[in-house]
């Protein structure tokens, strides 16, 4: 699973510019934009050069014109004591040589800034160790987590069940439904709920969720996700966080938040398959924990389609011992996936139910799981 270690992948994992400017153009500019457009700077790298801002100069361009397009475009300046000389007698007002070094100064902080963040390799292994460590980690093989969650008009209790390598259970109680219960029996990913029975999870649901179901996923990202890439940085409220895209290959992806100071995980997007199409999710977590030595999330914000939910633990474990059976797939039922899927949606059950009492935007029954389920 992935998410807070042991702590969202294994404990509520499974419960479902720049400012653009605006040119002041003069007749002249027009005549030279209309002269060469599409404008392309002379120089390989399509960078503008030296030549392209006398070219510029020549043409009558106003000087806030220039300054404007060197601001705007990515710039290979030669800065020489010789070079400038040559451009103060070619003409050129001081403004646009002074927009020249500050082009270049830029582009020499960005680079140093790009230079700076780490690679993937290094923030997932900081991640592992703000967690508590890979040794912390992998000692741990069973969990049994419960708390709440609450939905703008519903709330309940939720129960999530653990084992390595991959066995994973959540029970979710829904007031006037019943209870819906998702689990990964090590082979086979499986669905109940009182509205359409047991249901198993086939196709490429089914092998999301197996990924998902990894006990020890933070530690397997890199073979679960065969392309992870680093994607800059990015602020998670008042927090910095890089960005990591990881891709399945078989239809899952996850854009990760990683705090750059602290190294934990803070939020999730992601993307599946599901019966009804692709679906999205994003999780934020906070409220990290030590349970055994291991960061646990004992809070994790969710907003999908179906709305937003909150899932607060108040109690998690790792000192359990659970039996296999705990995860069986219930008595035969449909089979979600297969290529005739059942009549009835599977994320309609917990709708249903709130229809009957209200009208309202209640998480659906797989809609809820299935969210959490690839966390």
């Amino acid at each position: 699973m992935g998410k807070g270690a042991l702590g969202v992948s294994v404990v509520l994992a499974f419960c479902g510019s720049a400012v653009s400017l605006s040119m002041y153009r003069s007749d002249a500019a027009k005549r030279w934009g209309e002269q060469t457009a599409p404008w392309q700077s002379p120089s390989n790298s399509g960078a503008l050069i030296n030549k392209d801002v006398l070219t510029m100069v020549k043409a009558g361009l106003p000087s806030e014109v220039i300054v404007a397009k060197i601001k705007s475009s990515a710039c290979d300046f030669d800065t020489s004591p010789n070079e400038f000389g040559d451009l103060k007698k070619a003409g050129l007002p001081d403004g646009v040589i002074l927009a020249m070094v500050q082009a270049l100064t830029a582009r020499s902080v960005k680079q140093r800034e790009v230079s700076a963040e780490p690679s993937v390799d290094q923030i997932l292994a900081k991640y592992i160790q703000a967690l508590g460590g890979k040794a912390a980690i992998e000692r741990q093989t069973q969990f049994v987590s419960r708390g709440s969650w609450e939905s703008e008009v519903k709330s309940g209790t939720v129960e999530v069940y653990g084992k390595a390598p991959n066995r994973m259970l959540t029970l979710m109680d829904v007031p006037g439904f019943g209870q819906i219960r998702d689990g990964f029996d090590g082979s086979v990913a499986w669905h109940e709920d009182p509205q359409v029975g047991v249901q198993e999870i086939n196709g490429r649901e089914s092998s999301a969720i197996r990924r998902m179901a990894e006990f020890y996923g933070d530690l397997k990202l890199r073979q679960l996700y065969p392309k992870i890439i680093t994607k800059g940085k990015q602020n998670v409220g008042q927090r910095a966080a890089y960005v990591v895209e990881a891709d399945s290959g078989d239809g899952l992806f996850r854009r990760m938040y990683f705090d750059t100071q602290i190294g934990l995980l803070l939020r999730d997007d992601t993307e599946y398959d599901t019966p009804e199409g692709r679906a999205s999710v994003t999780r934020y977590f906070d409220d990290y924990r030590d349970v055994d030595a291991v960061k646990v999330t004992f809070t994790v914000r969710q907003s999908d389609k179906n709305g937003s939910l909150t899932f607060r633990l108040t109690e998690s474990r790792f000192d359990v011992a659970l039996d296999d059976a705990v995860f069986a797939r219930p008595t035969a039922g449909t089979t979600i996936g297969s290529e005739a899927p059942p009549e009835l949606p599977v994320t309609s059950s917990i709708s249903a139910a709130a229809q009957s009492e209200q009208s309202g935007t209640t998480p659906t029954a797989r809609g809820v799981n299935e969210g959490l389920a690839v966390m």
